[in-house]
């Protein structure tokens, strides 16, 4: 069954993250945006030192220091997954702001962080309306202006079946890591809970005390198939008090219309460009 948070997401969407305890609802937005919106992260769970295809999404303005704002994956050597509420102000002019990508597993220190990596555009799915949120479709790619080096992660394309409820799903994310904490921890971290429910559009992430939080959106819902591990989703949203499964949009529902096409046209545009 689909989980019952119709209410509180139609009244605020928040930025997911995996922290020690409980998760909240999350938002596209950062507290200092808005004070009705926040940021999740994975509660409950440990550091990862790995799973660099995971990177981080900043807010470049002029003159300010970047400001955390989503989790994503890398899919192609130059395609970032996230949610679509990440990229949606931005995309739709809303705001007057860059994103960039930074790759890392530690990014509190500025200075020490890899170099941004810059965005040629990015893409969400046509027809997402932040304003109905359980009509799905929350998800979307940032296309870099240049391949980065780091392996990326396969995503599922075929369709999922009933007998993955129940199996084990391991979630990363640079959101908070502890419940009603301040801001956001910028440090990688994962989680495994279980996928206790699934419909057309959405997975159902188990795990009270194990979690997606503040900051975590956009992140990889990752699940072994076949022996290797995949992302079979994308983390959207979570309950305000944390008492509730969060929830993730399913990648293999976009993965031969939306996904497949921008790809593609990527792909189309760069071998035109370099002839």
């Amino acid at each position: 069954m689909y989980p019952t948070h119709s209410a509180q997401y139609k009244t605020i969407m928040t930025k997911v993250s995996i922290v020690a305890g409980m998760f909240l609802v999350i938002s596209c937005r950062s507290p200092a945006k808005n004070n009705q919106e926040t940021e999740l992260k994975i509660v409950g769970g440990s550091e990862t030192k790995g799973d660099p295809a995971v990177v981080a999404i900043y807010i470049e303005r002029d003159n300010t220091p970047l400001q955390f704002e989503c989790t994503g994956t890398l899919i192609e050597p130059d395609v970032v997954l996230t949610a679509a509420h990440c990229l949606y102000d931005q995309k739709n002019s809303r705001s007057s702001y860059n994103l960039v990508v930074i790759p890392g597993n530690d990014l509190r220190d500025a200075k020490k962080r890899a170099k941004p990596l810059e965005v040629e555009r990015t893409e969400i799915d046509p027809h997402f309306n932040p304003q109905k949120g359980l009509e799905g479709y929350d998800i979307g790619l940032i296309i870099l202006e240049d391949d980065l080096d780091i392996k990326p992660l396969p995503y599922m394309k075929r369709p999922l079946t009933q007998d993955m409820i129940d199996k084990n799903i391991r979630l990363v994310g640079f959101g908070r890591d502890k419940r009603l904490a301040g801001g956001v921890s910028e440090i990688k971290r994962e989680a495994t809970v279980k996928l206790t429910a699934m419909d057309e559009k959405f997975l159902t992430l188990g795990g009270v005390f194990k979690n997606v939080y503040h900051g975590d959106s956009g992140g990889p819902v990752l699940m072994e198939v076949d022996g290797v591990e995949t992302i079979i989703g994308v983390t959207s949203f979570g309950s305000i008090m944390g008492y509730a499964a969060s929830t993730a949009t399913r990648v293999d529902a976009y993965a031969e219309s939306f996904l497949k096409d921008k790809i593609d046209f990527t792909r189309r545009g760069r071998i035109k460009s370099s002839r």
